[in-house]
């Protein structure tokens, strides 16, 4: 997997005469793939993410293998699961077409608090309750 910035500079420095050749170059990186990519990095197991998280076994395999393309929510999880960074996470958000986390919306900005203080779903959602947020589903 090409380094992003490396990979945004390159497609900053493209000429229009170069469009094609860069656009025939990259491949079409899906949620899942990203997200295996991420357990591959971390060497951890689908089993220890899912433990960390509200998420059934079954529907969480189910995103792994990339049958089902999760909420919000339940990237967040993930996220959550996985100890990810907000870099990560918003990548991984906008890979299943869920929209970045926004620091100017309430439970986005708290969420975000939540995941650069490394807090567990759980802990998480007790954030949530104390501020009468809408709790992970």
């Amino acid at each position: 997997m090409a380094e992003t910035n490396q990979l945004l500079k390159t497609i900053q420095e493209t000429k229009s005469d170069g469009l094609n050749t860069l656009m025939e170059s990259l491949d079409d990186l899906t949620f899942s793939q990203y997200l295996n990519h991420i357990l591959e990095i971390k060497h951890v197991t689908k089993a220890q993410v899912l433990s960390k998280t509200t998420i059934q076994r079954n529907y969480g395999y189910q995103i792994f293998d990339g049958s089902k393309v999760p909420n919000k929510d339940k990237v967040i999880q993930l996220s959550l699961g996985l100890g990810l960074d907000l870099r990560m996470t918003n990548n991984l958000l906008s890979l299943s077409n869920n929209g970045m986390l926004y620091p100017k919306v309430k439970r986005d900005a708290l969420l975000v608090y939540c995941i650069e203080n490394h807090k567990s779903v759980y802990e998480t959602n007790e954030c949530l309750m104390e501020y009468r947020l809408e709790l992970l589903d």
